[in-house]
């Protein structure tokens, strides 16, 4: 029979242990997790809106609308790099990631 497990210091008492298909669960996540979700998009065009008011920089309605129905997150995040920066909405798309297209004039 074994002993209890030591101790220690400094750490709180060790509480019941998981089943190992659980623990398996908590570290890795399934396949559909690694996947960024339609909000994670959403969630990147409101911080792009939200960087650019902050900083007073004017989004006419068209681009508002533009940004907001991106659902590439690669093009999102860089957009959002970019909203740091510019002094201009559309100077966001003068540079444009890979495989996105700018909002028709």
């Amino acid at each position: 029979m074994r002993g209890k497990p030591k101790r220690i210091p400094g750490t709180a008492p060790a509480g019941p242990r998981l089943p190992r298909s659980l623990r398996t669960n908590l570290i890795r996540p399934r396949e559909d997790d690694r996947r960024p979700s339609s909000g994670y998009a959403e969630g990147c065009a409101t911080a792009i809106l939200r960087v650019l008011e902050q900083r007073g920089v004017s989004v006419s309605d068209e681009i508002d609308g533009f940004l907001t129905t991106r659902t590439d997150v690669k093009a999102l995040t860089d957009w959002l790099d970019l909203a740091l920066t510019v002094t201009d909405a559309k100077d966001l798309f003068t540079s444009r990631p890979e495989g996105s297209q700018a909002p028709e004039e």
